[in-house]
């Protein structure tokens, strides 16, 4: 924390999405489903290696494919726009996504609420992201964004 208040609020945001990415979205830590309850998990009951089948591997890696990004991009807010419309290059296969937005550059003093995702849109060919507040006249925010299928 640097004492000024625009740039604390800018770099707290972006570490609790950077947090809620990497423990939430990409490894379940929190998804109750890949946790054990206490005093269940016991290491003598892990799978055998080798006593694996097709059907077993088949069925690992649809479920790691399952949460394989869909798509990543960034794109750039700038003075009084507080939404964007993305128009991806190829249309997915489902509009069924979750949109993890991270902050990642800025220039000026953006407005805080340039850093709150409010809304999304989804669909198949693109995606609308509406924002809080516009950075205001001079100034920018940079976001990158990666979509993760719902589970």
């Amino acid at each position: 924390m640097t004492g000024d208040a625009t740039a604390d609020l800018i770099a707290l945001n972006q570490w609790v999405s950077a947090f809620y990415s990497a423990t939430v979205v990409q490894s379940g830590l929190l998804d109750p489903s890949y946790q054990a309850d206490a005093g269940t998990f016991d290491p003598n009951n892990l799978p055998d290696p080798t006593d694996s089948s097709i059907a077993k591997a088949q069925d690992t890696a649809n479920r790691a494919y399952a949460k394989t990004p869909l798509l990543d991009f960034s794109f750039t807010l700038s003075d009084t726009d507080n939404e964007v419309n993305v128009t991806f290059n190829e249309e997915l296969a489902t509009a069924d996504y979750i949109p993890v937005v991270t902050p990642s550059t800025y220039t000026g003093t953006p407005a805080s609420g340039a850093f709150i995702l409010v809304s999304h849109d989804a669909a198949t060919d693109g995606l609308i992201l509406t924002f809080s507040a516009a950075p205001g006249l001079g100034d920018t925010v940079t976001y990158d964004v990666i979509l993760f299928p719902r589970a």
